[in-house]
């Protein structure tokens, strides 16, 4: 893998990661589609890595809040999880922790079931129309207000029940996130802020899972380490940037100009597949 292809990689990573349009749907189609091999696992690793680091610089001031809250509860003269829940950013962190229990389950469920479809081009087309329909839902819903300590149990796990029907490719986590956090009623700001938040242990499983992989490929490739500086940095500037643009986009409304996007893609893969067959 030359320079140029990590920097490509890690830009469509960085990008695809939080932008709603389904950065494991690209990642197949670049595969299946227009035959680009994907990259090794040791570079998938470092590209996660790098949008873990971006979401991590994005939102520093919530999540050193969520770390001071959770060291200091046992300081506290409530109980534990009382304390931790009428604490802002105690509260903030144990949403993030109840969002991500339905994700772990449907993941541990129904993986197999999801990974058959990165085999079904077609499968991919047809996710991408869901996720252009989930964008102009949340595109459609009024604009909620309910701030960060009106976000109740309830809003956790239906917003991480969604981001783990982002499993399957084609559907895109932010894009279901947002849209069901939107539909709840959350202010604008708060459902693009939460989804990122809940980015934070999704992204760190899918790199466990990929080192898992790693550790135990005898043959796996080794790559020049300019190879793998180059993704990381990429993908990690890319994903920053990616988190303030559509954090903007989402304050402002515009969420639902990604679903035709997410259409016309979806319409072109499955017009290419019927035909293919």
């Amino acid at each position: 893998m030359s320079l140029g292809q990590a920097a490509l990689m890690g830009l469509l990573q960085g990008l695809t990661e939080f932008l709603p349009v389904s950065s494991s749907g690209h990642l197949v189609l670049m595969e299946r589609v227009l035959g680009i091999d994907t990259p090794g696992i040791t570079f998938l690793v470092v590209v996660h890595l790098g949008t873990l680091v971006a979401v991590l610089a994005a939102y520093h001031r919530e999540l050193r809040g969520i770390l001071v809250a959770f060291m200091g509860v046992e300081r506290r003269p409530r109980g534990v999880l009382s304390g931790l829940w009428h604490d802002p950013g105690g509260r903030l962190g144990l949403l993030v922790l109840l969002g991500t229990l339905p994700t772990a389950v449907i993941a541990l469920t129904f993986k197999p079931y999801f990974e058959a479809l990165y085999d079904l081009p077609l499968a991919v087309g047809v996710m991408l129309l869901f996720t252009g329909f989930l964008l102009w839902s949340a595109h459609r819903a009024q604009k909620g207000e309910r701030p960060a300590e009106e976000m109740r149990v309830g809003d956790a796990l239906v917003v991480g029940f969604f981001q783990g029907l982002a499993i399957a490719p084609g559907v895109s986590r932010s894009a279901a996130t947002i849209a069901a956090g939107l539909r709840r009623g959350l202010d604008r700001e708060l459902a693009a802020g939460y989804s990122f938040l809940l980015s934070i242990p999704a992204i760190t499983g899918a790199a466990l899972l990929d080192l898992a992989d790693l550790l135990a490929s005898p043959g796996r490739t080794v790559f020049p380490p300019g190879v793998l500086l180059t993704g990381f940095v990429v993908s990690a500037v890319s994903g920053f940037l990616a988190i303030k643009f559509l954090l903007g986009v989402v304050k402002g409304g515009r969420i639902g100009y990604f679903a035709y996007y997410c259409w016309f893609l979806g319409l072109v893969v499955i017009i290419w597949q019927l035909l293919a067959t």
